[in-house]
């Protein structure tokens, strides 16, 4: 399971970004999405897309083939002046003092 942690508000506008699905595909008994990350105001988004793919099995189990939704979170997250999503998302020791 992925870790569900917020997403950064967009660095450009402040907007609040999200998943967004640009295509899907279905090869059999496996479906995949490619997605980017999007600002839900000003509309730009990360620079790449990303994938999900999973596969039902014959038990009728979800099989995860590939899970990039992990790094799409992290490459939006991350900012060019280096701060610390942790510390801004958390605060510091002292601010729960």
């Amino acid at each position: 399971m992925i870790n569900v942690e917020k997403l950064r508000k967009c660095p450009f506008c402040g907007g609040e970004a999200a998943y967004t699905p640009v295509l899907s595909s279905a090869r059999g008994s496996i479906r995949g999405w490619e997605f980017c990350i999007k600002c839900t105001k000003c509309g730009v988004s990360t620079p790449k897309n990303y994938k999900v793919e999973a596969q039902i099995n014959s038990a009728g189990a979800l099989i995860t083939l590939v899970d990039e939704r992990y790094d799409a979170k992290k490459d939006w997250n991350q900012r060019a002046d280096g701060s610390d999503y942790e510390k801004e998302f958390w605060g510091t020791e002292a601010d729960h003092e």
